[in-house]
């Protein structure tokens, strides 16, 4: 069962070295600062338009679940407001709640 484990976590910091030695971009293969530079402003241009884009679809996300959420407050609201018309007082919603228990049985 040792023999496992201790394989086990060679073979996990193995690959987990492995993965750190990667290229991250294309930019870290160039050596001359210039163009180096210059690979870099581009990738950054690049990736704050992805960040743009990505803000745009959380916003259109957001809009769409609010407006569910908003819907199901309005409707709510308008049941409450049927309810408030039909049982005025306590003693109204009672008497209401007799009938229905009374339709319910039969």
């Amino acid at each position: 069962m040792k023999k496992i484990l201790v394989l086990l976590v060679v073979i996990f910091m193995q690959t987990h070295l492995q993965a750190d030695d990667a290229n991250v971009n294309k930019c870290d293969a160039l050596f001359e600062k210039d163009k180096k530079l210059e690979c870099l402003t581009d990738l950054r241009v690049s990736i704050g338009k992805g960040i743009k884009n990505t803000s745009k679809k959380i916003e259109a996300e957001r809009d769409k679940k609010l407006k569910a959420v908003n819907k199901k407050i309005n409707n709510l609201l308008s049941k409450k407001k049927e309810f408030d018309k039909k049982n005025k007082t306590l003693f109204d919603m009672w008497k209401n709640s007799r009938k229905w228990n009374h339709q319910r049985k039969t």
